[in-house]
């Protein structure tokens, strides 16, 4: 895979990851705290958001080369993720030891839970996919 395009599709990754954690985050801050006292978001968390889009592209990028194995790829995509995950959302609010091993906890369970889903739903579509093709006839009637 070329390089430029590489880089390309992982910011435009990278973009749109940014998008929803921001949209998510500033719902739940309208749910939390409602009315004209609703905090407005920090730009330091803003950054931090989009670090961790940059990591979850990158790791996402990593994965699409060819050159990595499937299983090495989706272990690295872990790690990379979880790094994201600590650096970005839970070192800066301060958390300590056993906070943090219950949010690593967590951000795995719910990391293999998706990859589990999204596993099971594309084989699905690819075995509804293959199913439906038109049969096309391998020999010619004369």
């Amino acid at each position: 895979m070329d390089i430029k395009k590489l880089i390309k599709r992982a910011i435009c990754a990278a973009c749109v990851y940014f998008t929803v954690i921001c949209a998510v985050y500033m719902l739940c801050m309208l749910i939390i705290t409602p009315g004209e006292d609703s905090p407005a978001v920090e730009a330091e968390r803003v950054l931090l958001f989009f670090m961790f889009s940059l990591l979850w592209a990158g790791a996402d990028a990593l994965r699409s080369v060819k050159a990595i194995n499937a299983v090495l790829g989706r272990v690295l995509h872990f790690v990379i993720c979880c790094f994201a995950f600590y650096s970005c959302f839970m070192l800066p609010v301060g958390m300590g030891g056993a906070r943090v091993l219950v949010g690593i906890v967590i951000f795995s369970i719910v990391y293999w839970v998706t990859v589990g889903l999204k596993s099971f739903f594309s084989s699905r579509l690819r075995r509804n996919r293959e199913q439906s093709e038109e049969y096309v006839g391998q020999f010619k009637k004369k």
